[in-house]
Parts: C-alpha cells; structure tokens; sequence
C-alpha cells in the first residue's frame, strides 16, 4: 500500500479491494457498528441463513420454490398485515397483467377458492357456498336442509316417510302391486 489514509474513506462504508486491487469503500455496503446494510441489486449463489427475522420492505422475488422449512414438529405461518383488506394468492404466466386470483382471505371472514380466477367455494359463518356442480363419492348428513332437490334424478335408495306429504295421488295405468295398503 503506498498510502491509505483515513480521509479517502466515507463513515460507515465498509473497506473492500476495488478493480484495480486498491483499497476503497463502496456505497452500497456500510456497517454502523449493528446493521450491515447492501442496497442495490445483490446475487446470493448459496444458502443465505437468517436466524431471525428478515425485514424487506418491497416486492419479494423468487426465482424457485419457497420452502418453509424448520422443525418438523412445528407449526409454520405465513402472517399477512392487511387490516381489513384480503390476502391473495395469485398465479402468473408472467407480467403483471397476467394475474389470476387463486385464493382470497379475508381477515376475520371468508375465504374464497377461485377456478380460472372465477369464485367456485366460499366460506360463511354458517357453512360454504359452492358455485357450479359438487361431484363427491359420499355425502353424509341428515339432508335436513337440502332443497330444490329434482326427485325425478333419484335412481335408488330410500326416501325416508318423513319425506312424502301425508297423501299421495297416483295416476296408474295398467297393474299395480304394492306390499302394503294402497
């Protein structure tokens, strides 16, 4: 080193080997004694380990898949600030206005499943409601609050006598048997 002196050197910067090998301090690296701040654009080619909280103030970019990971014996949570607003969760095929809502939270209140960002399952404080056709193998339940139900689409089961109204006119043509007093 032929001289270095502290006048070339800017409070708080943080000393590095420039281009050309001599020693100078970057504006986009400083330490003020407890925090290490890098402002500009940064590339991290390993595992960058935060063993607390990170703070970032924008947009937060992932080029792959976000893994949560820790203890598998824990909870994980994603938190959301958003007062009285919803949290999304979006999908892309890039660009902005590309976005489609796939899901929305509302703080307190309902969630929403979207289908080609169209409103298909919604919660409620008294159950959900569903947009479109419900296929399931099995549906339990008393049915005590189905309506609108179309009996001539019932191919087989039971309907329970609590069901029928207590007469029932029948138009019959031809013959006719029944187990029981008709």
């Amino acid at each position: 080193i032929n001289s270095l002196k502290e006048s070339d050197l800017t409070d708080n910067r943080v000393v590095i080997a420039g281009a050309s090998g001599e020693i100078e301090d970057s504006g986009n690296l400083t330490f003020n004694g407890s925090t290490l701040a890098l402002t500009g654009n940064q590339t991290i080619s390993s595992t960058l380990a935060v063993q607390s909280n990170a703070s970032i103030g924008t947009d937060l970019a992932i080029g792959g898949e976000l893994n949560l990971l820790g203890s598998s014996s824990s909870n994980k949570y994603i938190d959301a600030n958003i007062g009285t607003d919803a949290f999304h969760i979006r999908g892309t095929s890039g660009g902005d206005s590309n976005h489609v809502v796939m899901i929305r939270a509302y703080r307190a209140g309902a969630v929403e499943l979207n289908h080609n960002g169209n409103k298909k399952l919604e919660t409620k404080s008294g159950g959900i409601t569903v947009t479109g056709n419900v296929t399931a193998g099995t549906f339990t339940g008393n049915g005590q609050q189905i309506t609108n139900l179309n009996a001539s689409n019932i191919t087989t089961g039971t309907i329970s006598n609590d069901r029928l109204p207590a007469t029932i006119t029948s138009q019959i043509n031809g013959n006719a048997t029944s187990a029981d007093t008709v």
